[in-house]
């Protein structure tokens, strides 16, 4: 899909499209990476330092995962992207364990918080068992669901 309307002022057109050409993407993309950089010294320091990944898996004797925890930590934070653990093993304390050695990790790496996100049918409540604080939610995304932003103090 792709046409354009003209802008009233100075015969500009808008290009609509399901997908902009990877140029005009990687145009806008490092623009606002420029902008960024001025604005804000952090985000300058990220691209130099980078994020840096930061996994765990539980796997069985044939080498097959069981569970994981997939993180990157960056500004002095522990970001947890993606957690699962296979539903055979799940309340057997391996999701708490995952997570406390994320944490663990994390402040060697000198991080003193984490964030992760999660939405209501997943583990909200699990998260803050384990002491996550509610920052923020978006509510009937997906429809009839609920997107939670927790944060954690750990150093």
């Amino acid at each position: 899909m792709q046409h354009q309307d003209v802008f009233d002022k100075e015969g500009l057109r808008l290009e609509i499209t399901s997908t902009a050409e990877p140029n005009a993407q990687a145009l806008i993309k490092s623009k606002i990476k420029a902008y960024n950089d001025i604005h804000s010294p952090a985000h300058a320091t990220l691209r130099k330092k980078g994020r840096h990944t930061l996994d765990f898996l539980v796997k069985d004797e044939n080498d097959e995962i069981l569970a994981g925890l997939l993180g990157t930590t960056y500004w002095r934070w522990l970001s947890i992207d993606e957690l699962w653990v296979h539903e055979s093993f799940r309340g057997m304390g391996y999701g708490r364990h995952l997570v406390e050695r994320a944490e663990q990790e994390s402040k060697i790496r000198d991080c003193t918080h984490s964030v992760v996100k999660t939405w209501s049918f997943q583990a909200s409540g699990f998260y803050q068992k384990l002491g996550y604080q509610v920052v923020g939610q978006l509510e009937d995304y997906p429809p009839n669901e609920t997107l939670y932003w927790l944060r954690k103090v750990i150093g």
